[in-house]
């Protein structure tokens, strides 16, 4: 059950004025995104879904406010807007059965409680993926000889590590 009284614009407005009505904020921004039917069959995609919806609300509210700026430079706005999407992907319900929202600290404790650690591999494919993507940034030849100096020692700690591993694994085999 969802409570349409709660808007996206309230939500920007309370993010505009001052800390003080960040529980405005919050209580519109995630009344708001619990009342759209998100699309998506999993998780990530009813996350992405919201966030399409977000951005498509926050760029019509800075084009209809133009004195405002972009809503992404509030750090509250950022806040609410970053728990709003993590409880949509974990399965965490913004809302209590009565339509009334449900409290930050509770949802994002709640968040923490479902989120599975990621394994070694995984923070690595995101390591190497966030590498991937600044590489293009670095644009001074200072810049990208210490980034390949810092890859070169990160690849040399690998390789002990690996051959380390391949000893160990070779001495159990040998038991």
């Amino acid at each position: 059950m969802t409570n349409t009284k709660y808007t996206f614009v309230q939500a920007a407005d309370a993010a505009v004025a001052t800390v003080k009505t960040e529980g405005k904020l919050w209580n519109n921004l995630a009344g708001w995104v619990a009342s759209l039917t998100l699309i998506g069959s999993t998780g990530k995609e009813r996350r992405e879904c919201a966030d399409t919806c977000i951005k498509q609300a926050a760029d019509e509210y800075t084009n209809t406010h133009p004195k405002v700026g972009k809503l992404g430079d509030i750090g509250a706005y950022r806040s609410a807007k970053a728990t709003v999407l993590s409880a949509i992907e974990v399965g965490v319900a913004l809302c209590d059965g009565k339509g009334k929202v449900r409290g930050k600290t509770e949802i994002t404790n709640e968040i923490n409680e479902k989120k599975v650690e990621k394994t070694a591999i995984e923070k690595f494919r995101v390591v190497h993926t966030s590498l991937a993507s600044i590489g293009d940034k670095l644009i001074t030849l200072s810049e990208l000889e210490e980034a390949t100096k810092l890859m070169e020692d990160t690849y040399a700690k690998l390789a002990v590590l690996r051959n380390h591993l391949r000893d160990v694994e070779g001495e159990s085999k040998a038991a």
